[in-house]
């Protein structure tokens, strides 16, 4: 009882939370098995499965045209108050922003002295927006110190918080690049002819320009929309120049991926709100979004180069396989809502899944996006079932009507049977419609 109470002040009804507890007890269970757990009308059970689907608390995969269904993990619970809290935090800066509209004063910030400047990175951490960045890295690792980056990088990767950096071509930067994808970052070198001295933050609204003086250092951070958008435009600029200096491979020592090609993979993925995997010939994972590491539970730096089969649940049948390669060796797409895949906390689900061959620079590219139908089925289960119901309940009218006209027949005009026969026909439809 005392769990169903905490449910329920997380802003769940009696019936939401007693529904949740019943699943989560269950394990995997159809509509029916759950009715009987909670002694809750059917369809009272329906609607209420179907708004904990919505908010992702319940899930269902589909198996000899039964429908399962299975709790997500109680940690969903406290993510849904994290990711409200992150929603909020995210907002804030646009929220102050509005605060400020009626004086239009940017605001100022002067930080001075190494300890000070590191503030910055708490302050990119706290806004929750993603960074780009120009630096001299050689001399900000020596400004800064190694092991600080090191823990800020973990930090910003813990939160999913991409960064893009450009900076100077040296032995250092270029090991750097080698971890850019474990560390959630796509670095560029600057062309020759664009030296730096210092360094330049643009997170959100805010800009943070950092001289690397060493008898003074000190930074100014600039909070303002208009000065944020001249140097997004800036670096957009500058990001575009270094293009075509940074032709290297982003990864040594596993399958090489020009940044030409991840940045058409940001390109592809990122603007997407689907969950979107694309591997390469080899059947590597190369990129995911920022929407399919939610849904699967996985950051881009565990699942790089390793085969999608990792994903795969063993619910899945092994036919279904079979008539995906077929149809992507032939150079043909491929959509189905049979595959059952697996969260990294154990989890299932089924989504529509559309899987689709690609080439691009001459080389072959599988690309998989996930969709979730899950409204749609709702919707035309509940179709069904109305229409089923309102089959049921005809029929027993038409059934009295007709012992009683068979007990009165002569007394009842030939109309009365027109119309009876109209109803009985009203009700085959509807139950034709609902097969």
């Amino acid at each position: 009882m005392q769990a169903q109470k905490v449910i329920e002040r997380l802003g769940y009804k009696a019936n939401e939370a007693k529904v949740y507890l019943a699943v989560l007890h269950l394990g995997e269970a159809t509509v029916s098995d759950i009715t009987s757990k909670v002694k809750l009308p059917r369809t009272s059970v329906q609607l209420v499965i179907s708004k904990l689907h919505t908010n992702g608390l319940v899930n269902f995969y589909t198996k000899r045209r039964s429908k399962y269904w299975s709790a997500e993990s109680p940690n969903r619970l406290l993510q849904k108050l994290q990711d409200t809290e992150e929603e909020v935090r995210a907002a804030l800066p646009q929220l102050e922003q509005m605060r400020r509209v009626r004086s239009a004063k940017p605001h100022v910030e002067t930080l001075e002295g190494v300890e000070k400047i590191k503030e910055i990175y708490s302050d990119i951490l706290e806004t929750k927006q993603p960074v780009s960045a120009i630096i001299p890295w050689d001399q900000w690792i020596e400004f800064v110190g190694q092991s600080f980056m090191d823990e800020f990088i973990a930090k910003r990767v813990k939160q999913f918080l991409r960064l893009r950096l450009l900076t100077l071509k040296t032995a250092i930067s270029e090991k750097l690049r080698t971890r850019d994808v474990r560390d959630l970052r796509e670095t560029r070198f600057l062309p020759p002819d664009v030296p730096i001295s210092s360094t330049l933050f643009v997170y959100g609204p805010k800009v943070a320009i950092v001289s690397l003086n060493k008898k003074q250092p000190t930074a100014v951070v600039i909070e303002d929309p208009e000065v944020s958008y001249t140097n997004s435009s800036f670096f957009e600029e500058m990001w575009g120049r270094s293009a075509a200096s940074s032709s290297e491979t982003l990864n040594a020592g596993s399958p090489a991926v020009p940044l030409e090609e991840i940045a058409l993979f940001r390109v592809l993925a990122d603007s997407s709100p689907q969950p979107i995997l694309i591997a390469n010939e080899q059947v590597e994972i190369q990129y995911v979004n920022n929407a399919w590491e939610r849904q699967f539970g996985f950051t881009i730096a565990e699942v790089y180069g390793k085969n999608p089969r990792m994903l795969q649940s063993g619910k899945t049948p092994r036919e279904l396989y079979t008539r995906l390669w077929k149809a992507l060796t032939e150079g043909h797409s491929f959509q189905t809502d049979e595959v059952i895949d697996e969260r990294k906390d154990g989890t299932f689900f089924n989504l529509l899944t559309t899987i689709f061959p690609v080439r691009h620079r001459g080389k072959l590219f599988y690309v998989q996006v996930l969709d979730d139908i899950s409204e749609h089925k709702r919707a035309d289960s509940m179709r069904r079932q109305f229409m089923q119901s309102a089959s049921q309940d005809i029929q027993p009218h038409l059934a009295f009507i007709r012992t009683f006209l068979s007990k009165h027949a002569k007394k009842i005009k030939p109309v009365i049977e027109t119309e009876i026969q109209n109803l009985e026909d009203i009700a085959k439809r509807l139950l034709e419609s609902s097969e």
